[in-house]
């Protein structure tokens, strides 16, 4: 029930948010929230792939890192030997990682976001909870983050230097390079939908071919995962084709036109999220045939959601269709919290544990 329960006063905030003579008070609980999140995931003792990370910690602090640089990024490797060379607990190495992510995405939205908890509420399962075991994965994601301002003032150099540095954390970084010339696409929504429904398409013609056997062998071959053979080791299998589901896939669609149809201001950045969230549906779609090919390379994009769906709510003039909006969006992310945790993969979330449980 933990999880719920973070989720429903989150849900409160978002509400009182909107109501007038509460913003003082809820500026004094976003750092109060923001370091429960970070202890809540840095010291976890459970979560996806947690006792993969665990496994690597312990191979790092009996000296033998080396065998684990066809594995994972060299980023990661050199922090494990910074945090063993400590001599300090593995929880303590899982907090710093989380702390920086979830910092990095707090940093962001407080830029970019006119609604501080509608974001955080946003980002709570695919992208704050996330950390409690895709640490890699998410940090990278969170790095990326970073570039969005100097995609919006034009400064690639910056930009990319950025992008670089996410993909020492996690090689599937450089996917997020391709952003800083979208802003050249025009694309209306029909045609945004026509190609994501040509991509899924494609996706079945590919698994067939020789085009899905050699994007198999390089997600195989390269450390976009962790390798495949470590993520298959578990309960549960992370290789197949994606499941689509008819509520996901509509969100999807939502999303992309409520960019389409919005009265965004900065027309820069609203083609940069309309033009990300569309490039991160056609990676999605196509390669469906591959989970975690799939998953993975969408996300840098997805996850913008988290920044755009408030500022288009922002510029909504019609109350009624802005609270039938914002109620939509908590109920996706309570339909995204249950799915994930208490119906899809519960073992790996429950029951939840703390390293400073025993501090108490």
């Amino acid at each position: 029930m933990i999880y719920l329960n973070i989720f429903l006063i989150c849900a409160v905030l978002v509400f009182l948010e909107n109501v007038k003579g509460t913003s003082t008070m809820l500026r004094l609980l976003q750092n109060l929230l923001v370091i429960f999140l970070m202890l809540f995931v840095g010291f976890r003792l459970v979560g996806p792939d947690y006792w993969t990370y665990r496994d690597m910690y312990k191979t790092v602090r009996i000296g033998n890192a080396a065998s684990l640089e066809s594995i994972i990024e060299p980023f990661f490797i050199y922090l494990m030997k910074f945090f063993t060379w400590m001599n300090a607990d593995v929880s303590y190495y899982t907090f710093f990682v989380a702390a920086c992510s979830i910092g990095i995405k707090v940093r962001i939205i407080r830029e970019y976001s006119p609604y501080f908890y509608l974001s955080i509420l946003l980002a709570l399962m695919n992208y704050i909870f996330a950390d409690m075991g895709q640490m890699r994965f998410m940090l990278a994601i969170s790095t990326t983050w970073l570039s969005i301002p100097y995609y919006e003032n034009k400064q690639w150099w910056k930009f990319y230097l950025v992008i670089a540095i996410a993909a020492s954390m996690h090689t599937s970084a450089w996917i997020f390079g391709v952003v800083f010339f979208i802003d050249r696409f025009n694309f209306k929504f029909a045609t945004m939908l026509t190609v994501w429904i040509c991509c899924y398409g494609a996706s079945y013609i590919a698994d067939n071919t020789i085009v899905g056997s050699i994007i198999d062998d390089y997600a195989k071959d390269t450390m976009i995962d962790t390798k495949f053979d470590i993520y298959s080791t578990g309960a549960r299998q992370y290789i197949g084709r994606v499941g689509y589901g008819m509520i996901g896939t509509a969100l999807k669609v939502f999303n992309l036109y409520l960019l389409s149809a919005s009265t965004m201001t900065d027309r820069r950045m609203h083609t940069f999220f309309y033009n990300s969230y569309f490039i991160g549906g056609c990676l999605f779609f196509f390669f469906g045939f591959n989970e975690i090919m799939s998953l993975r390379l969408s996300m840098y994009f997805f996850a913008m959601e988290v920044l755009f769906i408030p500022i288009i709510l922002y510029y909504i003039k019609d109350k009624m269709t802005f609270w039938i909006l914002l109620f939509v969006f908590v109920l996706k992310s309570w339909w995204q919290l249950d799915q994930i945790i208490y119906v899809k993969i519960s073992s790996m979330w429950l029951p939840y544990s703390n390293y400073l449980e025993r501090f108490i």
